[in-house]
């Protein structure tokens, strides 16, 4: 979170100007094109902090690993221990719904539900109400990796897991990247 940007952001949406369209005017026309200005309005459509990109589109971050993204503890297991439904529930902020809606997508099982790269995400055992009895198998660092910049994305743009879903069926995508992210914001 960058509080600068962020009341910066505050003090234009007051005065009816929202930043990413004051970054269209008037970087968007300047010639020659910085590189990365449809990273910055597509930042600021989304509003996201140059940090939040990155987690989001998968880039690397110093002395950052997976296990920070989902809050889990310096544990040996810390992957098998979030794939308790009840804890990967907790960690992500879904209800169970949601879980179901999650599983149920192309982007976290394909279109043949047969996972992406063969390894399928499922919740076992599949019958039953008792959360604390169940458990998601295949969930490995790979699928997490995609399932929180996923997630991420999908809340920043407030949309619902099935909408995100399409959108990234439509574009052809299986992890979340730089581009798809800027499809999204235009999108909004």
């Amino acid at each position: 979170w960058n509080f600068w940007a962020e009341e910066a952001r505050t003090y234009l949406d007051h005065m009816g100007v929202p930043r990413h369209e004051l970054l269209e005017t008037f970087i968007g026309t300047t010639t020659p094109q910085p590189t990365d200005v449809a990273d910055k309005i597509a930042r600021e459509r989304l509003r996201l902090c140059l940090r939040s990109w990155k987690i989001i589109t998968g880039v690397p971050i110093v002395d950052v690993t997976l296990r920070h993204y989902w809050g889990m503890p310096d544990i040996a297991n810390w992957a098998e221990e979030l794939a308790k439904v009840s804890r990967f529930l907790k960690q992500s902020g879904l209800t169970f719904d949601e879980l179901r809606e999650l599983l149920d997508t192309e982007y976290v099982n394909g279109p043949d539900g047969l996972g992406v790269n063969n390894v399928a995400v499922t919740l076992l055992p599949s019958e039953g109400c008792d959360i604390d009895a169940k458990t998601l198998t295949g969930l490995t660092e790979t699928n997490l990796g995609r399932l929180h910049r996923f997630l991420r994305l999908r809340l920043r743009a407030g949309l619902s897991i099935t909408d995100m879903d399409r959108i990234a069926s439509t574009f052809g995508k299986t992890n979340i990247d730089d581009v798809l992210v800027r499809h999204v914001a235009d999108m909004l």
